[in-house]
């Protein structure tokens, strides 16, 4: 059955002039230098223990905080909006054609993280930094491991306050060079931990700074990492929260930092300026999400978009300029306010198949963005207020060199749930031809179907393909303990910058073996000009009799010719038990499979299938004796 996704449509058209009497107002200023505090050798890391905590229990409803507030929030939409309506409408316009999908492999092999928070970076020669909450791998293109430490031994060096969490990994296609941004915080202090790599390899020396992450000295810790590049400095913004302090009260600002990204690369001190007490009238702008270059970086002027990401529902976006580079006295920043014809609001808890165990969808804040052809394309989470259900945005502010317009959709549908979009431009490098494509990734989730993630093709006529699924869920993640489970705070989307086809590289997470999360590498490619492709196919639909079993067990599915054809058992904890089948498919057509459950404890397992090595469904065994 083809997978049908709604658009919803968003139009905006508004200027400053046209929408509010207020003005933009500021704080910035030069700090101290930050000196180089360490050289470190990736491969040279030989004792790793990999220390980690890990908290099993979700905040309560009535604590404090940023997620005990969206609890609330949530649950108030929730009767407001109650899911299981029709999303609004099916899109007006024609669908592209799919984007190409190409090697995938497993992204990092620890699962400890909660959430596992997927970023990555790939070089022009083909080296992939892949990290989560707790680790950082160095893979190639074919997936093969060239090195894995724990965030902790990479950091160690310059003593970190407590365990590093949050990493961001980019790569700078100026410079040939990676650089990696992580977070450290205690009850009394607060880091922001920056690592430059001197060469192209990942896997030699990087220069390792710490940065106050409170330095004002306010009592407020850094939280929320995010990063754009231009051709001389790291844009790096992120929130200062106030420790111990329910969220309406305890936000204090999101900070814009400047940083002179070849002193890091040499190893010399890094020039700071930073933008401080941002706001728009008598509010502040919140979680600024720095706009990436789309084939390659920009500036010296930079763009950040915010909204008001904790609504029920609003129609407010700020389109934020940061004029000259940190050395630049006349410097300014400017924020212009749009308004939309159709509401975003914060979004529900996903649902998944592990009933009354949701997956946390946080905010509605903008999530990623890039700028090319005179034109910045953002997306981020959303509820679907038409049908209560986990979704997301995606608009485009045109003609940026003259009066900025907005066009944008609210990307639905009636089964499945979206969270974490990020998005990257895939068309030409060169700006003659003045290209729009971009492929948009994030994971996926359904009450009938285990967290996945996949990818879906935006082209030069508006149009929107259909999803092309990366990695099909094992099992429902069950991580934590109540009934919330973090699924993610992002995911990992960058082009390959020297690769003329158009291709990104994606990391996203998926229900794993054992209810744990797993990461998982993809690439995707713009389908040709002349391209042909058959929509993808969602997961196979399957019969499963009798249910519960007692003798035995059958499966319906339709089997196609010529298709390496894998059946195997698995229990309920996700470990392996058996595999029936792994051979090539002898005939087209509806087939029955039939196995004993004698040898089977009473109990639940899992039939896999799986078709050239993709999994393409699983059903549940409820055995009896």
């Amino acid at each position: 059955m083809k997978n049908l996704f709604y658009l919803i449509p968003l139009v905006l058209l508004l200027s400053l002039s046209q929408t509010f009497a207020q003005t933009t107002t500021y704080t910035t200023k030069k700090l101290a230098p930050v000196a180089r505090q360490a050289v470190v050798n990736l491969s040279e890391i030989k004792e790793d223990f990999a220390p980690q905590i890990q908290m099993l229990e979700a905040p309560s409803p009535d604590g404090e905080g940023y997620q005990a507030y969206l609890l609330r929030l949530k649950r108030r939409m929730a009767q407001m909006y109650p899911r299981g309506g029709k999303a609004t409408a099916p899109a007006s316009r024609g669908q592209a054609d799919p984007p190409i999908k190409g090697p995938n492999f497993r992204g990092n092999s620890t699962d400890l993280g909660a959430p596992l928070d997927t970023h990555l970076a790939v070089s022009d020669s083909g080296q992939i930094i892949v990290v989560v909450n707790s680790n950082l791998l160095v893979k190639d293109l074919a997936g093969a491991p060239q090195y894995n430490v724990s965030l902790g031994s990479f950091f160690a060096s310059v003593n970190p306050v407590s365990y590093v969490f949050d990493p961001k990994a980019h790569y700078d296609p100026e410079t040939d060079r990676f650089f990696v941004v992580a977070l450290s915080f205690s009850n009394t202090a607060s880091d922001v931990l920056i690592a430059f790599s001197q060469t192209n390899d990942a896997t030699g020396n990087w220069n390792v700074y710490k940065m106050d992450g409170n330095p004002f000295q306010n009592n407020t810790f850094f939280d929320y990492p995010m990063l754009s590049i231009s051709p001389t400095e790291i844009f790096l913004t992120g929130n200062s929260v106030r420790l111990g302090e329910p969220w309406e009260t305890g936000f204090e600002e999101t900070l814009i930092y400047q940083i002179d990204k070849n002193s890091g690369y040499n190893g010399d001190s890094l020039g700071l300026r930073v933008w401080t007490d941002v706001k728009f009238g008598p509010l502040p702008i919140r979680n600024l999400c720095p706009v990436k270059g789309g084939a390659g970086n920009y500036g010296p002027n930079h763009y950040f978009l915010s909204n008001r990401n904790f609504d029920v529902s609003n129609n407010a976006f700020f389109l934020v300029e940061v004029t000259g580079t940190a050395d630049d006295p006349t410097a300014t920043l400017e924020v212009k306010p749009y308004g939309a014809n159709f509401d975003y609001g914060a979004p529900p808890n996903a649902v998944q198949p592990r009933l009354n165990d949701s997956l946390q969808t946080n905010d509605a804040r903008v999530l990623d963005a890039f700028f090319w052809n005179d034109e910045i394309q953002f997306v981020g989470n959303t509820i679907d207020h038409a049908s209560g259900r986990a979704a997301i945005y995606h608009a485009t502010f045109s003609n940026m060199s003259g009066t900025p317009t907005l066009e944008g959709q609210v990307i639905a549908n009636d089964t499945l749930e979206f969270g974490y979009p990020s998005i990257s431009y895939v068309g030409s490098a060169d700006s003659a031809y003045g290209e729009s494509d971009a492929i948009i990734f994030m994971d996926i989730t359904a009450q009938t179907a285990p967290p996945t993630m996949g990818a879906m093709y935006y082209d030069n006529l508006q149009q929107y393909s259909d999803i092309v699924f990366a990695r099909v869920g094992l099992l429902s993640i069950n991580v934590l303990t109540g009934t919330g489970e973090r699924w993610g705070d992002y995911t990992g989307n960058q082009r390959k910058y020297n690769d003329p086809t158009g291709k990104i590289w994606t990391l996203g997470t998926y229900g794993a073996p054992l209810n744990q999360q797993g990461a998982w590498v993809t690439e995707f490619g713009r389908p040709g000009p002349a391209a042909s492709i058959d929509p993808p196919k969602p997961a196979m639909e399957i019969t499963t009799y009798p249910n519960p079993a007692k003798d035995y067990f059958s499966v319906e599915f339709q089997m196609e010719h010529s298709k390496d054809l894998n059946i195997s058992l698995y229990d309920s904890q996700g470990r392996f038990v058996k595999t029936f089948y792994d051979f090539e498919a002898a005939r087209d057509g509806l087939a029955r499979f039939t196995f004993s459950t004698a040898p089977l404890a009473a109990g639940i397992y899992f039939i896999h299938i799986e078709i050239d090595g993709e999994p393409t469904s699983v059903g549940q065994v409820f055995v009896t004796k």
